[in-house]
């Protein structure tokens, strides 16, 4: 699904995006499609206070899926959480850089109910 739906918004840097409050705001935006075709993501983590902590571009839907931002969404944030719950010692610690993985740590429950809310709106 192409559409941004609550409580995702097109955010000032013209991507979809999860504004947290108090916990910060996660961007993707659908950039291309890869040899399998499938719909690479490109993301940014910022802070409640709007201070980039990392990007990168490698969320990537289902073969031949269709650019659906909720489950990609959802899909970054569960990673999020992955990283965090591990940091810094566990096996997925190193999934993003180190202060996407800090603040990924320090507000791992918020990420998990905002992952939540996402998978009970489908």
């Amino acid at each position: 699904m192409t559409e941004v739906r609550h409580p995702l918004i097109i955010s000032s840097r013209l991507m979809a995006a999860l504004p947290m409050p108090n916990v910060g705001t996660l961007h993707l935006h659908a950039e291309r499609r890869d040899a399998e075709n499938r719909v690479v993501y490109s993301w940014v983590v910022e802070d409640a206070d709007g201070h980039e902590l990392g990007k990168g571009e490698d969320i990537s839907s289902g073969v031949r899926a269709a650019v659906d931002y909720t489950s990609a969404m959802s899909t970054l944030i569960h990673f999020l959480v992955a990283c965090g719950v591990s940091y810094p010692d566990g096996e997925n610690a190193e999934m993003f850089p180190q202060a996407v993985a800090e603040w990924a740590q320090q507000y791992s429950d918020e990420l998990d109910a905002w992952g939540e809310e996402l998978t009970d709106d489908d």
